[in-house]
């Protein structure tokens, strides 16, 4: 048996020729995510949905371009809807009126038929029910919970189709050329003419 080694010139990547650049570029051009990228900005919003009212909540989303790809969140094992904070978020004037009838009603988000194959803001719903007596089942209050039930829906969706804008937001800067390079230099990688990762 006979040991050959072998010698080669490693570059960093400003030093490299401009076609190998683009090369190492395209060779490379999911460093930023191949792994658990979105995770600060799922993080980010599950403390914004918990501010708003959309307690503990867990967020599902695919993505970037086919049809069917978006984003959405649903109560999870842990969470829970509170109405107070809803009401107060959406600009509900009444909000001690709003805190008595809370103590009747409960806010849940479910899934219809495409909420099993897709996740985006169409996917699910938010519904109101209430174990108020009958005496206390007024039409005004049964206005008003149609109402507030109505608002919330709205909101939900539109934050769902936020939370989606966001995450494409990100994924597009982390796939751009200048995150890629910032990655490299910032990892001191070095690399062959051909574009391969020196180790």
């Amino acid at each position: 048996m006979r040991e050959v080694i072998q010698k080669y010139n490693v570059y960093k990547f400003q030093e490299l020729p401009l076609e190998s650049q683009e090369k190492t570029i395209e060779k490379h051009n999911d460093i930023n995510t191949s792994f658990d990228w979105y995770e600060f900005t799922i993080n980010f919003w599950v403390e914004k949905l918990n501010e708003i009212g959309f307690i503990d909540c867990e967020i599902e989303f695919s993505g970037f371009w086919l049809q069917g790809d978006g984003a959405c969140f649903d109560l999870g094992k842990k969470g829970y809807i509170d109405i107070n904070k809803l009401a107060k978020h959406l600009g509900y004037k009444n909000l001690k009126r709003i805190e008595i009838i809370s103590n009747y009603i409960t806010g849940c988000i479910f899934k219809n038929s495409y909420g099993y194959h897709y996740s985006h803001a169409n996917t699910r719903y938010f519904e109101i029910s209430n174990n108020l007596t009958a005496k206390g089942k007024t039409k005004r209050i049964e206005n008003f919970l149609n109402e507030l039930e109505r608002d919330i829906e709205s909101l939900r969706k539109n934050l769902s189709e936020e939370i989606y804008k966001d995450l494409e937001k990100e994924y597009d800067y982390l796939n751009s050329k200048e995150a890629i390079i910032e990655t490299f230099d910032a990892n001191e990688y070095e690399f062959t003419l051909a574009g391969n990762i020196h180790n």
